[in-house]
């Protein structure tokens, strides 16, 4: 017993070097698609080291497109899955859960408005990009709409525009999955009238 406690005091000095100072383990985590472009971010705190991320329990071995710049010492902010102007950029994992493992813990991060299935992720072959027209908001709000293809679901989305340029006025405040198969966004103009710009709807469509 006299060993076995000896061997305790020499051992945990050794665990407390082997983390950064200040830093346990990942204890926090978000994930979103961002209401605008349908591109998936990543926040984690806490982190023990270089993160990485996957779509199960345990396989967390994809690096962040952007790791260089959206990992900040024990801080991860805003890192993207993927080339954010790809289509694997916006489609979220089979679970729409994003895991994300600091080599030391894993923690869990439910990306809202998500739908759960397949995405044919060798290639995402199967996966399609959906864009609504472009239309004219007419009043001090304007909720649109898109359709997946037969055959398909709506997995994530986001807002699209015509000749539009945002601005302080004209505002993206809703995307979320209507249905099984649709889209919908809204936008909203604050203190005026956006008659003269263009919006659209967007949606990513994968085989059920």
């Amino acid at each position: 017993m006299a060993i076995l406690r000896l061997l305790g005091l020499v051992l945990a000095p050794l665990a407390l070097l082997a983390l950064p100072e200040g830093a346990a383990a990942v204890d926090k985590c978000k994930a979103t698609a961002d209401k605008k472009t349908g591109v998936i971010r990543v926040d984690a705190f806490g982190l023990a080291g270089s993160p990485a991320w996957g779509g199960e329990s345990g396989e967390a071995t994809n690096v962040f497109f952007n790791a260089a710049t959206c990992v900040k010492g024990d801080k991860a902010k805003k890192c993207e899955l993927a080339d954010p102007a790809t289509l694997s950029g916006k489609t979220p994992p089979e679970t729409c859960t994003v895991y994300v493992d600091d080599g030391v813990a894993e923690c869990a991060a439910w990306i809202p408005g998500c739908t759960p299935g397949p995405r044919n992720v060798g290639g995402l072959e199967a996966c399609v990009e959906v864009s609504g027209p472009a239309t004219n908001m007419s009043g001090p709000s304007l909720s649109l709409t898109v359709d997946c293809p037969v055959g398909t679901l709506a997995v994530s989305g986001g807002f699209g525009v015509g000749a539009f340029a945002m601005t302080g006025t004209c505002i993206p405040y809703r995307s979320k999955r209507a249905d099984a198969d649709t889209w919908a966004v809204s936008w909203y103009s604050a203190g005026g009238n956006c008659a003269t710009e263009q919006f659209r709807a967007t949606v990513i469509c994968c085989p059920p």
